[in-house]
This record gives C-alpha cells, structure tokens and sequence, in this order.
C-alpha cells in the first residue's frame, strides 16, 4: 500500500472514531460495533450507508435532481467505517 493508501485507511479510522463520539453524545444509540446490535441492523446502517453512496452518484451524474456536489468519496468513507466496525465486533464475537 503506498501512501495514499495508508491516508485513506486513517480517515476510515478517523470516521470511527468520529460514529463512536456521536455515540457517545447521543446523536446514535448504537454503532455497528456495538456488541447488543442484531446483524441485521448491522446490515441495515451498512446498506443505508451504500445507499447515501448510490444517491451521490446519481447526483453528480445529473439522473437525479440538480448536481449537488455530493461528496461520493465522503460516502464512501462511511461505507468503509460501517464495514470496519461490523468487522470490529466480529473479531469480538459480539455479531
């Protein structure tokens, strides 16, 4: 992995930690790490995460509204950090 790479991985990990904050200051009641969170509702912020994705792409392409802008790769940081904390309670045994 070059460097770029190893900076992408740093804002994955940087918008964990940012989910856990919010967590913490009650926007969320769980993250997909939690260890009380049923897998479907795992599966549930994921895809809801893929969909803000889908939406941004069909944004930026003009099939939807008027180009907004919307910043795919900041969505795409979120599905990666979604994954990363599904994966998180996995290695736990918590999903």
């Amino acid at each position: 992995m070059d460097r770029h790479g190893m900076y992408i991985c740093e804002e994955i990990l940087d918008e964990r930690a940012r989910q856990e904050r919010l967590r913490a200051e009650g926007k969320f009641t769980h993250t997909a790490a939690s260890p009380d969170l049923p897998d479907g509702y795992r599966l549930t912020a994921l895809v809801e995460e893929v969909g803000e994705a889908a939406e941004a792409v069909l944004e930026r392409n003009g099939f939807i509204g008027k180009p907004k802008g919307t910043d795919l790769r900041k969505e795409l940081v979120q599905v990666a950090a979604v994954a990363v904390a599904w994966i998180e309670a996995l290695d736990r045994g918590l999903a």
